[in-house]
């Protein structure tokens, strides 16, 4: 755990605390077992404790007494104090875990078309269909997506903001687009005229990279909030260029 520097109000109220604990546990001691054998002594050996000699004999026995009794009470209160310190680090750990284990975890999916007739033959922004799922934890809000260059980087693969992903079990689909660098994002009158060309501009952003590479690879992030944090989580998209496929997607 994290070294915090304490303020003097801090330092001054855990004082008073176990200043408090230590008086309440002194005059435990000094009313408890010690005062009743203090007590008892001068029934036992009266000789002992009369007259002037006997007078110094109870005072050096009671300040005796309440030294041994202050010592007592000292280590009391401070077991009394590392307990409570304990305690509120293991509460403290618990929450910080509890809201580790909640943090949303996010899954990605990717239903496209396979085998190179398929793609080549593709117009359709269907051709292709990503997905993001709830995984578990807390729902993610605000996503937005780290655009992703071609291999060749004649093109960009960019998604469009999601405000949320919808809770599980059921699936957030992801619009995309696809557009010559540097990427500027289409209006919605651009995209119509575009029409049903995404599918046909995807292959053209997979098709661009090295004939001889077996698999294409390409990371995707993810930056979403998570309450009044930022967070983000990477997926590794993988094209097969044999079979004109992608395989599943990995974090």
């Amino acid at each position: 755990m994290q070294n915090e520097k304490i303020s003097g109000m801090e330092w001054l109220s855990a004082f008073r605390e176990f200043g408090q604990d230590m008086f309440r546990h002194w005059v435990g001691k000094m009313t408890g077992l010690l005062s009743i054998v203090l007590a008892v002594m001068p029934l036992v050996d009266p000789g002992l404790f009369s007259g002037d000699s006997g007078l110094w004999r109870t005072r050096w026995l009671w300040w005796i007494a309440a030294a041994f009794s202050f010592f007592i009470a000292s280590r009391l209160a401070w077991d009394e104090q590392r307990k409570k310190k304990l305690l509120a680090e293991t509460e403290l750990a618990h929450i910080e875990k509890k809201h580790f284990d909640e943090r949303p975890q996010i899954g990605m999916e990717i239903h496209g078309r396979e085998g190179p007739t398929a793609w080549i033959s593709a117009y359709s922004h269907d051709v292709c269909v990503f997905t993001l799922s709830q995984i578990s934890g807390r729902t993610a809000q605000s996503l937005r997506f780290d655009p992703i260059q071609s291999k060749g980087g004649r093109f960009v693969l960019t998604f469009d903001p999601v405000p949320f992903l919808d809770p599980s079990p059921r699936s957030t689909p992801l619009r995309y687009e696809i557009s010559e660098p540097p990427h500027h994002p289409l209006s919605g009158a651009d995209r119509e005229k575009m029409g049903d060309m995404e599918g046909k501009l995807l292959y053209l952003f997979l098709v661009d990279s090295p004939p001889e590479l077996p698999q294409l690879e390409y990371v995707l992030t993810v930056r979403f909030r998570d309450r009044d944090e930022m967070r983000s989580q990477t997926f590794k998209i993988v094209f097969e260029t044999r079979t004109y496929r992608f395989l599943p997607v990995a974090d």
